[in-house]
């Protein structure tokens, strides 16, 4: 039985296949097998290395918006009267996180401490335009 040999030469590699009366069959396959990269939010960064896979808008390496950024600062405080005692050390991890690594500050514009009125929490957030 003479069998016709066909070589494909493609992206992935080098196919040998050899044809039969059925149709074709894959004698030998060299080359490398590239994975599907996926990035589902298009932020440009890949879900295996997405922090914050639904982030829209500019993000940061981690795939996070500013907002998301700073959002993960949490602040202690407690309430004595009227008055509220901040830790001071969750309050400046705030104040001096740089979202995109991006300015060499001692005080980076990124993220600040805020409170709601109405509900008194305290937060860090991100600054307006940081974004």
């Amino acid at each position: 039985m003479n069998m016709k040999h066909k070589i494909l030469i493609g992206i992935l590699g080098l196919i040998l296949i050899s044809s039969t009366a059925v149709g074709y069959d894959i004698i030998s396959f060299s080359g490398q097998i590239v994975p599907e990269i996926i990035d589902s939010d298009n932020d440009g960064v890949p879900d295996s290395d997405d922090l914050c896979p639904d982030s829209v808008g500019s993000v940061d390496s981690d795939g996070c918006s500013a907002k998301q950024f700073c959002n993960q600062y949490e602040i202690d405080y407690v309430r004595k009267g009227r008055k509220i005692h901040v830790d001071w050390n969750d309050y400046w991890n705030c104040v001096r996180a740089d979202w995109q690594d991006n300015e060499n500050v001692k005080y980076p514009k990124d993220c600040n401490v805020v409170k709601n009125r109405r509900t008194k929490e305290i937060y860090c957030t991100a600054r307006r335009g940081a974004d």
